[in-house]
């Protein structure tokens, strides 16, 4: 299972609000899969952690390379607590709420490389992010890594000096004060104001490689940026926000879910949850934030050229949902 087949799982699970158990495909003799998976609550994480502890181990002994977690426990420190010592591996974040412990460390980092590089064959730049990154958390990391992704590195930097000292630049780079502020404000993608700048996370590879080691610094909290909608990176602190819609490729007023706040300098995550909230929030004016090479761009274009006729400006990002806007919608979709 590749990366967007676990994301579209991850977000399959986020719109149902209900989590999903599976068993990954090649099933063995011995009764193990490939990969499997269990829900956690976070509730029996903190008052119940040997029931917790038990079923764990259960799923982990059925599974030769992975053990997938969903819990309602965005953040990794409570899982790692409770389960490190059993599985002797720690949880890497995919997506809020989606955990994986990995049996294999190489698939581990196959996993993290497919992150910053995407399924497809990666570019020269991609490979500079992910060494970058793989740099902060450990410095040995070429040593180490898989050999496939060695032949990646020099491949596409040369030998492994030249490929750390490039690596090594890059880093330098995101050092120097102001460097966020000024590179937002070179993009000519997404939308910004003063404050930030917005862009859809499909254009996260597009991106000044700093940038996006940057943004890959993030990750190490949040996970897998695709499988949030908009990313917003904030100029003037040390901050990026994650966005996550109810089906924002296919609603032309998608109401926003969940809100995600990664403090880069404390290295803490928040998270919102906006579901609840008696007036929702929609974002409007959707084609700002995304390529027009995208195809739902001209659509997405059309609608917000409807909601100028009837009076609506694109002040901000997001808007409270109300009766006109609905009566829009629905006298432009008829």
């Amino acid at each position: 299972m590749n990366k967007k087949d676990f994301l579209l799982e991850y977000k399959l699970m986020k719109s149902t609000d209900t989590y999903i158990e599976f068993d990954g495909v090649d099933h063995s003799e011995d009764g193990s899969y490939d990969f499997a998976s269990m829900s956690i609550d976070s509730l029996d994480l903190r008052d119940h952690p040997e029931e917790v502890l038990k079923a764990a181990e259960k799923r982990w002994s059925q599974t030769r390379k992975l053990l997938l977690v969903y819990t309602t426990e965005i953040k990794s420190t409570g899982l790692n607590k409770i389960l490190f010592n059993t599985l002797n591996t720690s949880a890497v974040p995919a997506a809020p709420g989606l955990f994986f412990f990995f049996k294999d460390s190489d698939l581990a980092e196959i996993f993290q490389f497919n992150i910053h590089c995407g399924d497809k064959d990666e570019t020269k730049e991609d490979v500079l992010v992910y060494l970058a990154l793989a740099r902060i958390k450990n410095e040995s990391v070429l040593s180490s890594m898989p050999q496939i992704l060695k032949d990646k590195v020099t491949g596409h930097l040369g030998n492994n000096i030249r490929a750390i000292a490039e690596s090594r630049k890059l880093l330098a780079v995101m050092g120097q004060p102001g460097k966020v502020k000024e590179l937002c404000e070179k993009t000519e993608m997404g939308m910004q104001d003063d404050e930030a700048l917005w862009i859809h996370t499909s254009l996260i590879k597009e991106l000044d490689p700093a940038l996006r080691v940057y943004i890959g610094c993030s990750a190490f909290f949040y996970g897998d940026p695709a499988s949030a909608d908009i990313i917003k990176i904030h100029k003037k602190s040390s901050k990026i926000t994650y966005y996550l819609y109810d089906d924002f490729e296919n609603k032309l007023l998608p109401e926003m879910h969940d809100r995600i706040k990664v403090d880069l300098s404390r290295q803490k995550m928040d998270h919102f949850d906006h579901r609840s909230h008696r007036k929702p929030e929609v974002v409007y004016f959707k084609e700002r934030f995304v390529s027009p090479h995208n195809s739902r761009y001209g659509e997405w274009k059309d609608f917000s050229n409807h909601l100028l006729e009837k009076g609506y400006e694109p002040d901000g990002i997001h808007i409270e949902q109300n009766r006109s806007l609905k009566e829009i919608l629905n006298s432009f979709c008829a």
